[in-house]
Order: structure tokens, then sequence, then C-alpha cells
């Protein structure tokens, strides 16, 4: 079923693509390894 996000998985959502984009940003100015350690972080996504 689709429906519209709720206030907290929009947050999420955002925070999500945050680290994303910061992410690629790292695999290209650092390499693969810093990208890995910045995106990888204990506790994983948000639920």
């Amino acid at each position: 079923v689709i429906s519209n996000f709720t206030a907290a998985e929009e947050k999420a959502l955002a925070e999500m693509i945050d680290r994303c984009v910061a992410g690629i940003e790292t695999f290209v100015d650092a390499g693969i390894d810093d990208a890995v350690a910045l995106v990888n972080v204990a506790g994983g996504d948000p639920p």
C-alpha cells in the first residue's frame, strides 16, 4: 500500500539522504574505505 510519509518517516528519510550524499562525496574525495567508515555507523538506519 502506498501512502504519504509520516512526519517521523520524512525526518528519517532526509537524514538517510544526507548520509548517502556525504558517503558519495567522501568516496569521490577520499576513497571507499573512508566512505564505508562514514556510512556504516553503529546502530544502522533509524527505524
